[in-house]
């Protein structure tokens, strides 16, 4: 989603704006967050990640395992959590990274 030229870009401005680096780090997860569930929804219960080693931003949708989905939003089901790894069961916490193809610009832009 990201290239090397965003993570130049914040260590320019912590060396030259005296901005703390990892603080505008988590402010830009955040953000991300928000303008992510304003766009696909509050239910949703997800992640932003920003790896500044390998430049990359993921964020990662949380569904709980169970063994009827009522919320497809939070929940997915036994079957399904098991064709992605087979040890899930009920009550585990399912992570799926979503794809940079998902996001829109207007979250982008929002963040």
């Amino acid at each position: 989603m990201i290239n090397k030229d965003f993570f130049l870009a914040l260590n320019q401005l912590e060396n030259e704006g005296k901005i703390d680096k990892a603080l505008t780090i988590k402010s830009l997860e955040a953000a991300i967050a928000t303008a992510y569930k304003r766009e696909f929804g509050e239910a949703r219960n997800i992640a932003v990640q920003i790896n500044e080693d390998r430049n990359l931003i993921r964020i990662i949708a949380y569904k709980t395992v169970v063994e009827t989905v009522e919320d497809p939003e939070s929940e997915i089901s036994l079957e399904d959590a098991q064709a992605i790894k087979s040890s899930y069961k009920v009550g585990d916490i399912s992570g799926d990274v979503i794809s940079p193809k998902d996001y829109t610009r207007i979250v982008a832009q929002t963040a």
